[in-house]
């Protein structure tokens, strides 16, 4: 199979022919931070969150989490979590990340997209039933800004504003042992990404999926992980739990992913925050070696 261009080309030049405005804020952000990483932040609080997102934001460009399963998430507009996300996210440079059920595209392909990640600048209010029908109806949901107030001396320097846009990855592979999914799943998730470009940002997958000349779909991808410091010669097992990783380097040059996912490496590590820098350092160096 002929290489698409997409794996040789830089992400501040892929940015330019982005279809979607936060595609394209994303590749820039990061090429400026010098950063593929995504932290999956699975805890049990918003205090634990808020913290956790302040100390590892200079390393990540995306936070993902499950909003609606963060025990006291504070729905406040003015000084709720949600708030207080964006203001982080403004000082650090950070893409919110929410993973949410099902879009419905069985009646065209005989598939339906069970799960899916909403991408966009961090809010205060709830992700309802109200806008689940819009996404389905295929109506683009705006993101109130939700910046305090003061923040602009606490911006990341040279990140520009960041649009309100909201875009979707669909989860078109699993990095799980026996997965469900199958070839013809992920290919009906690819040719519906391409009909709806305006919102479809790109893809959780485990491989990169754009294949025809126009694609310019960001692929992420879970079941990163590193060995231990000192023993990088080493391989990486399992969770024992179905979870299968794969290292940075062999995603993103092997696989020509664009964004690694980590969630216990970087949380069960003693220092989250170097282990962070290490995993950004990492990914970012197989990235500067794929494109050459």
């Amino acid at each position: 199979m002929t290489q698409h261009p997409v794996l040789k080309t830089p992400y501040a030049a892929r940015a330019e022919a982005a279809s979607h405005p936060l595609t394209a804020y994303l590749l820039r952000l990061m090429e400026l931070k010098k950063s593929n990483l995504c932290l999956s932040a699975d805890v049990n609080t918003a205090r634990e969150l808020l913290t956790l997102a302040d100390k590892v934001g200079p390393s990540i460009v995306v936070l993902k989490t499950h909003y609606d399963v963060v025990g006291g998430w504070d729905f406040n507009p003015q000084t709720g979590t949600g708030a207080k996300l964006a203001s982080l996210a403004r000082k650090h440079g950070l893409g919110g990340g929410s993973r949410r059920g099902s879009l419905k595209w069985r009646g065209r392909y005989g598939y339906e997209v069970k799960t899916s990640v909403t991408i966009g600048t961090p809010r205060s209010e709830s992700f309802d039933e109200e806008e689940e029908e819009a996404l389905r109806a295929g109506r683009l949901p705006r993101l109130s800004k939700n910046i305090a107030e003061g923040d602009e001396s606490e911006a990341c320097k040279g990140i520009e504003e960041a649009p309100i846009e909201r875009g979707l990855l669909i989860l078109a592979q699993m990095s799980t042992v026996d997965t469900l999914i199958s070839p013809e799943y992920t290919k009906a998730c690819v040719e519906a990404a391409r009909e709806h470009k305006d919102f479809v940002m790109g893809f959780i997958s485990q491989e990169n999926l754009n294949r025809e000349a126009e694609d310019q779909f960001i692929c992420m991808t879970p079941g990163c992980q590193l060995p231990p410091e000192g023993q990088e010669g080493n391989g990486v097992a399992g969770d024992g739990k179905g979870q299968q990783y794969n290292t940075p380097d062999k995603l993103i040059v092997g696989s020509g992913v664009d964004i690694v996912i980590v969630g216990r490496g970087i949380l069960k590590a003693d220092d989250p925050p170097a282990e962070a820098e290490r995993y950004r350092r990492t990914a970012w160096q197989a990235y500067e070696s794929r494109v050459g």
